[in-house]
C-alpha cells in the first residue's frame, strides 16, 4: 500500500510541473505583445529589432510656374504632388521626326567602251531623182538631158571604225570622163555610223541598153571586214525618154570616120581604133570588172551562192567590160584564193581576146580542195598589163565564200 501511495504522489507532482511549464510558456508569449503596445522600443525574445520613427516633413511651397498663356497656377500640397489650378490643360506635345532631305549626289561613270575590232562596210540604195535649179527632186521618169542623181547609204555595221577605204562609182553618163569615178583614202566611218553618197551625172548614155549605176566599196581591200559580200550595189534607171537624138540619126565625122546617133562606129576609116581616136580627144580602152560571183556549177549551169559544202567545187564567175575604146590585144586574168588558214593559191583561167567598146567577157573558173571556214577570192583582170588602159585602178574585185 505504501508503494502505491508513493507512485500516486509522483504522478501528481509530474502533472503539476507540466501545468506550470505550459502556463509559463503562454505568459512569455503574451507579455511582450502587451509591452510593445505601451513603449516605442523594446526588446523581444529571440532577436532585436530597431524601429525608426520620423516626424513627417511638410512640403515647402514653391512658386507656381508661369503657363504659356500667362496664368499663374495655384498649388495645394497633397503629399509630394503639386496640382496646378486655373491653368489650362495642355495637350502633350508630340515630337515628330522630320525626314532628313539630302541632296542626291550622282556619280557619272563613263567607261571607255571596249571595241571588238570588227568592222563591215555595206552599201544600199536610197532613192533617185533629178537636180532642178540646184535642188534634188525625187522622180522615177527621166529624159536623156536630165541631170540624174542616184543616192546610196554607206554604213559601218560593226562597232569599230573602218579606217580609210576606197570607192568606185560607175555611171551611165554621156561624157566619157563622167562614166567612172575612183575615190581613194575616204575618211574612216565610226562603228554604227553611216553617210549618204550621191552619184550625179548630166546626160544619159543609152548605147548600152538600160543605164545602170554601180557602186563598189573598199576596192583596194583596205578594210578587213566581217562580210565582204555586201560592198556592191547596182541600180537600173528606167523610164528614160530619148530627147537628145529625138529619134533622128545624126551623123558626125571625126577625121573621116562616121559617128552616128545610135553609137555605131564605122571602122573602115583612116583611124586606128585599137589605139583610140587620133584627134585631140583620146579614147583609150579600159577594162572594168562589172560583177564577181561565187557559187557552184550544176549540170553545166552556174548558180550563185555564198557558201559551198566541204569537198564541193567552188565556181568563180566574173564579168569584165571594156568601158573605153576598142582594143585587139589579148589579155589574161588571175584568181587568188586565201583560205581560212591564211594560205594563198593563184589560178590563171586563161587568155581572152580584145574587146570592142562596151562589150563584155565572162570568165568562169572552178576551184576544188577548199578548207573549211571563210575563204577570200580576189579576181584581177589584165594581170600582165597587156592593155594600155585609161584607168588601171578598176581591175580588181573581191568576194568571200563560206565552206561548211
Amino acid at each position: 500500500m505504501e508503494i502505491l501511495r508513493t507512485i500516486i504522489r509522483f504522478l501528481v507532482i509530474i502533472i503539476a510541473i507540466a501545468i506550470l511549464v505550459f502556463l509559463s510558456i503562454t505568459l512569455f508569449k503574451l507579455i511582450p505583445r502587451g509591452i510593445n503596445q505601451l513603449a516605442s522600443a523594446t526588446v523581444s525574445l529571440g532577436k532585436t529589432e530597431t524601429i525608426a520613427t520620423t516626424t513627417p516633413t511638410q512640403p515647402v511651397a514653391q512658386p507656381a510656374p508661369v503657363t504659356d498663356n500667362g496664368l499663374n497656377g495655384i498649388y495645394t500640397t497633397q503629399g509630394d504632388i503639386v496640382i496646378l489650378e486655373n491653368a489650362p490643360a495642355k495637350a502633350p506635345v508630340k515630337t515628330v521626326a522630320k525626314p532628313v532631305v539630302k541632296t542626291p549626289t550622282y556619280t557619272y561613270y563613263n567607261p571607255t567602251p571596249v571595241l571588238s575590232g570588227r568592222k563591215n562596210l555595206r552599201v544600199s540604195y536610197s532613192t533617185m531623182g533629178v537636180i532642178l535649179n540646184g535642188q534634188f527632186v525625187a522622180r522615177n521618169t527621166f529624159t536623156t538631158e536630165d541631170t540624174i542623181s542616184v543616192r546610196f547609204l554607206v554604213l559601218n555595221e560593226q562597232d569599230s571604225p573602218t579606217g580609210s577605204y576606197s570607192m568606185r562609182v560607175e555611171m551611165p553618163a554621156r561624157e566619157y570622163d563622167d562614166k567612172v569615178k575612183i575615190l581613194n583614202n575616204l575618211n574612216s566611218i565610226p562603228g554604227g555610223s553611216s553617210y549618204s553618197v550621191e552619184a550625179r551625172f548630166s546626160g544619159v548614155d543609152l548605147s548600152q541598153g538600160t543605164p545602170i549605176v554601180r557602186i563598189y566599196l573598199d576596192t583596194e581591200n583596205q578594210v578587213a571586214e566581217s562580210n565582204e559580200s555586201d560592198n556592191t550595189v547596182a541600180v537600173e534607171i528606167k523610164n528614160i525618154s530619148n530627147t537628145y537624138y529625138n529619134n533622128t540619126n545624126y551623123n558626125y565625122n571625126y577625121n573621116n570616120c562616121d559617128y552616128n546617133g545610135n553609137y555605131s562606129y564605122n571602122y573602115n576609116c583612116n583611124n586606128n581604133y585599137s589605139t583610140g581616136y587620133n584627134n585631140n580627144n583620146s579614147y583609150s580602152p579600159n577594162l572594168s570588172i562589172v560583177s564577181l560571183e561565187v557559187g557552184r556549177v550544176i549540170n553545166g549551169s552556174f548558180y550563185s551562192q555564198s557558201y559551198v559544202n566541204y569537198g564541193e567545187k567552188l565556181a568563180v564567175r566574173a564579168r569584165v567590160r571594156n568601158n573605153g575604146g576598142y582594143f585587139s590585144n589579148s589579155w589574161s586574168s588571175k584568181i587568188s584564193l586565201v583560205d581560212s588558214n591564211g594560205y594563198t593559191r593563184d589560178f590563171i583561167p586563161g587568155s581572152d581576146n580584145g574587146l570592142a567598146s562596151g562589150s563584155e567577157s565572162t570568165i568562169l573558173y572552178e576551184i576544188d580542195s577548199l578548207t573549211r571556214g571563210t575563204n577570200r577570192i580576189t579576181f584581177m583582170a589584165d594581170t600582165s598589163n597587156a592593155v594600155s588602159e585609161s584607168n588601171e585602178g578598176d581591175n580588181t574585185q573581191y568576194a568571200t565564200v563560206q565552206v561548211n
